[in-house]
């Protein structure tokens, strides 16, 4: 009888810690925001990730001869009606240059223009821009053949604002040569570097031109890119529909602070 007494409350006794751990683990899912992207977060990124990249799919079938912009957060955030009136954003904000030739591969870029990439900034996270020409090449390969396509440089940083990014002005000359050699190879490849208008004499962001984080441009900052970029757009794909070199593309003056 005791034998079954003692087993009985050591029944009872596991039950009732089982249901304190289950009630332990709901509350730091539901009141602990790290907890839910431990448990989470990798596979509803992956998802997240997965179903832009096809909503990116059916907006690329209706370029009809516009521009495709792809690239990184700085792409993701960037109006890019500024660059050309038939332009078409493919941004996703984190993605490598890896990444971005993932996504390109799997948009239907015939029907564009031209093709404008910028990225690189998120292959110096732990990588330090190693491997970063042979990246772009990659990406390169990934663009329809006889499009013309606009290479633009990183951007420069503010590593006092970014810590992560300390060593990307020292880095960013050498990772710009690989860059603009990969592109010497392409046919119809052309490498800018228009974030030059957002850099001090000591070759990182000003800080008037961030957002306050050393890295993401503030509205001023786009407009002075886009300018430099649309000038570049022109002699680079001057059929493209739309960007005549009668348009507001002209260099002649930078637009309005």
């Amino acid at each position: 009888m005791r034998g079954r007494v003692w087993l009985r409350r050591a029944g009872w006794g596991y039950l009732a810690a089982l249901h304190v751990g289950l009630a332990w683990i709901a509350a730091q899912i539901l009141f602990r925001p790290w907890a839910t992207d431990l448990v989470w977060g990798p596979t509803l990124r992956a998802q997240d990730y997965g179903a832009r990249t096809v909503h990116q799919a059916r907006r690329a079938t209706q370029l009809a001869g516009g521009l495709a912009v792809l690239g990184d957060s700085i792409v993701e955030d960037m109006a890019v009606g500024a660059l050309h009136p038939g332009a078409e954003n493919f941004g996703m904000g984190g993605d490598t240059v890896a990444q971005v030739a993932w996504r390109a591969a799997r948009l239907d870029l015939s029907g564009a223009g031209a093709v404008l990439l910028h990225a690189g900034i998120n292959d110096w996270n732990g990588q330090d821009f190693k491997g970063i020409g042979e990246a772009y090449a990659r990406l390169l390969a990934a663009i329809p053949p006889g499009l013309p396509v606009i290479v633009s440089g990183i951007l420069p940083v503010d590593p006092e604002r970014a810590p992560r990014f300390a060593g990307v002005p020292e880095r960013l000359g050498a990772a710009h040569a690989e860059i603009g050699a990969a592109c010497a190879t392409r046919p119809g490849c052309r490498f800018v570097t228009a974030g030059g208008v957002l850099a001090g004499p000591d070759g990182r962001l000003r800080p008037e031109h961030s957002i306050g984080d050393g890295v993401h441009l503030n509205a001023g900052a786009y407009r002075l890119l886009a300018f430099s970029l649309r000038a570049a757009l022109v002699d680079a794909a001057p059929g493209l529909r739309g960007s005549g070199r009668e348009s507001s593309a002209s260099p002649g003056a930078p637009p309005p602070g």
